[in-house]
């Protein structure tokens, strides 16, 4: 059963549906970076299934692909990562999907955006990391999952990330720290979830 309003999306099957996004279009600047990005802030969506796929984008610029921001945030409620993002947004710098109650995430959520150099997932149900999680991201230079429910970390998740120079994991179950900026102090927090998480 897949019921749209004016505004809302809501999905209800446990099989594959389609849904559309609307969103939001504006320039950003991000200090991570140091410059402004095109970005897209969805509105209104609710996803309680998984497999949901987006089959169409509105509110946004003629030319989704020059979108390099994609965010996600409260009040929408997206317990699963909708499909097929990249065929709007193949170009994505930065992913911010915060306090939507997320439970999963996947490498195939994750796996066409290879230049996503920050990801931040902060606040929602994340309860664990699998070890090909980034196996697609090697730019990644930001994460921040803080305040999840985070008690299991793969051991090897962030092996590959040899620009990752900011992570945050502070507030989950398995309690770690946070840090910006700093290559060395990223080393040492990946040593203390191998000890603590996995």
């Amino acid at each position: 059963f897949f019921t749209i309003s004016s505004f809302l999306f809501v999905v209800f099957l446990n099989c594959s549906a389609t849904i559309n996004i609307e969103c939001n279009y504006s320039i950003q600047y991000c200090s991570i970076l140091n410059r402004n990005l095109s970005t897209c802030e969805v509105n209104n969506l609710i996803i309680v299934q998984p497999n949901q796929i987006v089959n169409f984008v509105t509110g946004i610029r003629k030319n989704s692909s020059i979108v390099e921001f994609f965010s996600m945030s409260y009040p929408n409620k997206i317990h699963f990562m909708p499909k097929n993002i990249e065929n709007f947004f193949p170009h994505l710098k930065k992913m911010k999907i915060n306090n939507i109650e997320l439970k999963e995430i996947h490498q195939s959520d994750l796996k066409a955006f290879s230049e996503l150099e920050y990801l931040d997932c902060e606040g929602n149900q994340l309860e664990y990391l699998e070890e090909d999680l980034f196996d697609n991201n090697l730019k990644l230079k930001r994460i921040s999952l803080i305040n999840n429910r985070i008690s299991m970390i793969n051991p090897h998740v962030f092996d590959d990330l040899s620009e990752l120079s900011s992570l945050w994991l502070n507030g989950n179950a398995c309690e770690l720290r946070g840090v910006d900026n700093n290559r060395i102090e990223v080393l040492k927090i990946i040593q203390e979830v191998k000890k603590k998480c996995s």
